[in-house]
């Protein structure tokens, strides 16, 4: 009477040549882009990049930003589960890692589950839940990210970038 899990049969792992900036079409994307979310804007900005090479930066497997940024920010225990597809579900993996302690807050252990909800060349679109049970209060509340690298039509070497947020008290 559960929910159907998919068997490892119907579960593809996403090669990296998905990631690469080739010039190669992505195709297009059966969904729409997802309605903003009630947080607001975090971050709006305009790079002059394609949307596949900065979406290749902040998610590919292995990126040296997030190592690096990982590094900066003191988080130690990084590990990422492979980009995988299950049936007719969203692209999606689990990222996990500790935030380093602060003043107010020991270190806590972090979970983001990354989904593509779009992605195709006109635009990709990963939603991003993440959540510190360890944290004070931290089963009370997840964090929800919306990131989305935008190509304007007439413009294919550049790409909006926007960071939307969410705080969602459980």
């Amino acid at each position: 009477m559960g929910s159907e899990m998919s068997s490892d049969e119907d579960v593809e792992s996403i090669p990296l040549s998905f990631f690469d900036d080739n010039g190669k079409t992505v195709g297009a994307s059966p969904e729409e882009v997802p309605a903003p979310l009630s947080g607001g804007v975090v971050l709006d900005q305009m790079y002059s990049v394609s949307a596949k090479a900065l979406n290749a930066i902040l998610f590919k497997p292995g990126s040296a930003f997030v190592q690096d940024l990982i590094a900066s920010q003191r988080s130690t225990d990084y590990a990422e589960e492979p980009w995988r597809k299950a049936g007719n579900e969203p692209i999606k993996r689990t990222i996990s890692y500790v935030k380093a302690a602060t003043k107010l807050v020991k270190a806590v252990r972090a979970t983001e589950v990354q989904t593509y909800t779009r992605a195709d060349d006109k635009c990709f679109v990963v939603s991003i839940t993440c959540a510190t049970p360890d944290a004070p209060y931290g089963g009370n509340f997840v964090v929800e990210l919306q990131v989305e690298f935008i190509h304007p039509c007439i413009f294919p070497s550049i790409c909006f970038y926007q960071v939307l947020s969410h705080f969602n008290v459980l």
